[in-house]
Order: structure tokens, then sequence, then C-alpha cells
């Protein structure tokens, strides 16, 4: 089973170069050594397994749960491409980083597209415009309380516009 790791073992994440403490990590044991994905001794960066767990209200914005959006694929994208940035953050994979940067490219498009088709201006932009100043504000921080902070104030706002976008909630009947 997951056990916390002892205080003397406790080392700094690695997927954005620090970070770390004892919230943080976790190290995997006996069940996952069984199946072969982890090695003993690897950590895992908490604030990572949050951010990934964040994602999880982003594909009920999508196709087949969105009425009538059977093209509606954005909040898959969404979910897909997270979920592999932040499971590769949480495992500390080298291509952590890499994945960081495709991700925050991916959401900075996915964003301006909503922002361009919504119907509900201008308070999509102005939940966007926080979003992206919250963003901005806890992205170096790695510690858990920020991982919390990022989902409440960026994920799920981001995922609320999302919802509004697919669903065709505030739009005019013409």
């Amino acid at each position: 089973m997951l056990q916390a790791v002892p205080a003397e073992c406790v080392h700094e994440c690695e997927s954005d170069g620090g970070g770390g403490g004892l919230l943080n990590v976790l190290r995997w044991r006996t069940y996952f050594n069984r199946i072969g994905v982890c090695h003993v001794g690897r950590t895992i960066c908490l604030r990572e397994v949050f951010m990934t767990l964040g994602l999880i209200p982003f594909p009920f914005a999508a196709a087949p749960f969105a009425p009538g959006s059977a093209g509606a694929f954005l909040g898959w994208l969404v979910f897909t491409i997270g979920f592999i940035t932040h499971a590769s953050g949480a495992l500390q994979s080298k291509t952590a980083k890499y994945l960081r940067m495709v991700d925050v490219g991916f959401n900075v498009a996915a964003v301006l597209y909503v922002n361009a088709l919504t119907h509900w201006q201008p308070c999509t932009a102005l939940v966007s415009l926080m979003a992206a100043v919250v963003w901005a504000l806890v992205r170096r921080s790695e510690t858990l309380p920020m991982a919390v902070v990022h989902v409440l104030f960026v994920q799920w706002p981001l995922c609320f516009l999302l919802y509004a976008y697919e669903y065709g909630w505030w739009r005019t009947s013409a």
C-alpha cells in the first residue's frame, strides 16, 4: 500500500525544479511494485495527483454528456492532455517539463477558442482573466495548498466556462 515517506527521506519534487515537503510526497510500495509500474523508493508529488483529480469534471462538458453536442470534444482533450501532463509530473517523468509546455499551450488555445465563440461575454473574458492571473501567481509555488488554489481558481472556473459554451448557457434564441 501507499505509505508516507519518513521526514529524512523527503526530497523535492523534480517536475518543476523544487517544492517538496512531506505533504507533497508519497512512496509507492508493494502493490505498484508487483505490477511493475514503479520501483521501490519512487516518489509521487501529491500536488500533481491533486491537480490530476481536479480534471475529472472536464469530460462532462463534452460528448456524449453535453446535450446536442456530438462534436463537443474539447473537454475530453483538456482532460486527456492534462491527465498525461499531471500524471507525468506526479511520477517525476523526464518528459514532465515538455508535457507541461504542451499542456499550457493547449490550454491557452482552448481558452482563446471558447472566448471567441461563446455567447456569454464579457463574463467569460473576466473569468478567463481571473484564472490566468491566479495561474500566473501560483504556477511556481509547488505546495499542496497552492495545488488546491490551482484547482479551485484555475481548472474549475475554466471548466465552468467550457460547460457554459458547450451547453449553450446564456445563448439568446434568435
